[in-house]
């Protein structure tokens, strides 16, 4: 792929390659977290709120009320999609839409 942008550099710029992340990481809430805001992709009020849910017990031993962690943070606007998607925390959307990934956990790994 660089010998490929390598002749065309007049039009391209060469790419920067990285490190991808392993699917692994991805499985867990914590890792995928973790991951999306060193990406970019969580408003960092809402990834500081996260990693502090994420080290209390009360948290730990109850996950279906993990984001409740989120309450007094302000959805992070403009929002699209429905009206529902638009009152979730970006984190919500993506972790549930995450979850049913499977393989393609693996592809999202590679562009993170």
């Amino acid at each position: 792929i660089k010998a490929m942008f390598a002749e065309c550099s007049q039009h391209f710029e060469p790419p920067i390659f990285s490190p991808g992340v392993p699917a692994r990481v991805l499985r867990s809430r914590q890792g995928l977290f973790r991951i999306a805001y060193q990406a970019g992709l969580i408003p960092a009020a809402e990834w500081e709120a996260m990693k502090l849910a994420s080290e209390n017990p009360e948290f730990q031993n109850r996950p279906e009320f993990f984001f409740e962690c989120l309450k007094n943070i302000p959805v992070t606007k403009p929002r699209h999609g429905s009206q529902e998607h638009q009152k979730l925390h970006y984190s919500v959307e993506l972790w549930r839409k995450s979850k049913g990934l499977g393989r393609g956990r693996n592809v999202l790994g590679c562009l993170m």
